[in-house]
């Protein structure tokens, strides 16, 4: 196997956690799939033992997908605005933001509409074994998302019936689209966030929560974090906010509060409440 010196990195809450859906853990090793490939990571003190399948060594992949920053020091510095976030940075430690390929990040949050984490995980496991390529890598059965052009193909009930329910009508028309631009997701990193957001609401199937988590996961833009029900969590619960307030308020909030690096600071404080949400929320009805 390959190995990459990644300091301050916690796969765990990185891949596990809210932002994708593609991993697993098996016998000490994180396994995730893709569209086109399946990856294997082995954590150690010093960095990370890696592999990918079927094309082997590809470096320049795995150093793009988890996305490491040389400057997250400075990051969570930057950050560090009260006793809140430092808390949740101290008992999440070192999550990190990934920058995943940009059309199965699109039709996966689409899945998320009214779903939670595990069962969006279901879903997308039911498409890939169903849709994707299958490969057998250290006697497992492992299969690639299905691309855009499968899904495409698709009717609503082979769709339905891996559990996506009124959203397969969505990731069929997103596919065709993806399949007729095959180029979206570069041309949208060019853009300003306000207009790759417009963008991405153009998809049938995409509200404000899932262009964010589009823009935050896949395009790197850092500045926004998606405002799911934990987030509102966070703020409503941890920062006072009126529990009134709009989307697009709470998004700014956010911006206003933890800058150009608000992404880190959503995504610590999205697990760390979503971790602790019972504790906080007992000592905070006491």
């Amino acid at each position: 196997m390959n190995f990459l010196k990644l300091e301050n990195y916690n796969l765990e809450k990185t891949l596990l956690g809210g932002q994708a859906f593609n991993w697993d853990f098996i016998n000490n090793a994180y396994y995730g799939f893709t569209i086109d490939k399946i990856i294997k990571l082995i954590p150690s003190e010093q960095g990370i033992f890696w592999q990918t399948y079927p094309n082997l060594d590809d470096t320049l992949y795995v150093k793009n997908y988890l996305n490491f920053k040389d400057n997250f020091d400075t990051i969570l510095s930057l950050i560090s605005k009260d006793q809140n976030i430092v808390l949740a940075i101290n008992k999440v430690q070192n999550v990190q933001i990934l920058k995943q390929d940009f059309d199965q990040t699109l039709l996966s949050f689409i899945l998320t509409a009214h779903k939670n984490i595990k069962a969006v995980r279901k879903v997308i496991r039911e498409l890939s074994r169903n849709y994707g390529t299958k490969y057998n890598i250290d006697g497992f059965d492992f299969y690639t998302f299905p691309t855009p052009e499968v899904i495409s193909t698709l009717t609503e009930e082979q769709i339905k019936k891996c559990g996506a329910g009124f959203r397969a009508k969505y990731l069929i028309e997103a596919s065709k689209t993806l399949v007729a631009n095959k180029n979206i997701g570069q041309q949208l990193q060019l853009l300003t966030e306000e207009n790759a957001r417009s963008e991405l609401l153009k998809f049938n199937g995409v509200g404000d929560k899932v262009a964010d988590c589009v823009l935050t996961f896949s395009l790197g833009f850092y500045s926004v974090t998606p405002i799911d029900i934990w987030a509102q969590r966070v703020l409503f619960e941890l920062y006072n906010i009126n529990n009134k307030t709009k989307y697009s308020e709470l998004r700014k909030w956010y911006f206003n509060y933890f800058g150009e690096n608000t992404a880190y600071a959503g995504q610590f404080l999205f697990e760390y409440l979503r971790e602790n949400y019972k504790d906080i929320k007992r000592i905070s009805e006491k």
